[in-house]
């Protein structure tokens, strides 16, 4: 057995008892996130492969949707990672006809969405308190930016609007 600290995804998948195999490539996925721990441009150049390989092989929408799900739990990205990776399967929709990148980056550019929502949700609650109140403090300006939900950041928004000082907040 060949040690996954050394040897790429895409040694494994080169190797033909794995070709076509949609399991190799979630196993891979699972090595590369071992090997690419502390090193997040090749777990970036990692998961690029594992996506580009599971259209090169054919695999059916299920399949591909199946093993999309894995690849993404087990190689996260930040931020900054995931637009770029977000991108790039954008540019392999165009160039190349892959019938199920369609969904999965559709999945990408409404995650892009919600995302951008919430940023400016907070963003807005945060200005309107720096316009009413001055400056605000690191704490609350840290729990303003934990908040993930979009109702709640409205709320929290009118509450800006209204409260009648910071304490109140």
């Amino acid at each position: 057995m060949k040690n996954y600290r050394t040897v790429t995804p895409e040694a494994y998948l080169a190797e033909p008892q794995f070709r076509g195999n949609f399991g190799a490539i979630i196993i891979c996925a699972q090595l590369a996130e071992k090997r690419t721990k502390h090193d997040l441009e090749a777990r970036y150049t990692a998961r690029l492969a594992l996506y580009r390989r599971l259209y090169e092989e054919g695999f059916s929408e299920k399949q591909v949707v199946y093993t999309h799900l894995h690849i993404d739990l087990l190689l996260i990205l930040p931020q900054p990672l995931m637009i770029r990776f977000r991108q790039e399967i954008l540019a392999m929709e165009k160039d190349k006809n892959m019938p199920y990148l369609d969904s999965i980056s559709r999945m990408c550019r409404e995650e892009g969405v919600q995302e951008g929502s919430l940023a400016q949700a907070r963003e807005s609650v945060i200005e309107v308190l720096e316009i009413r109140f001055g400056e605000i403090s690191t704490e609350l300006h840290e729990r303003i930016n934990a908040l993930d939900n979009l109702r709640t950041l409205k709320i929290q928004l009118r509450r800006a609007i209204t409260v009648p000082n910071l304490d109140q907040f």
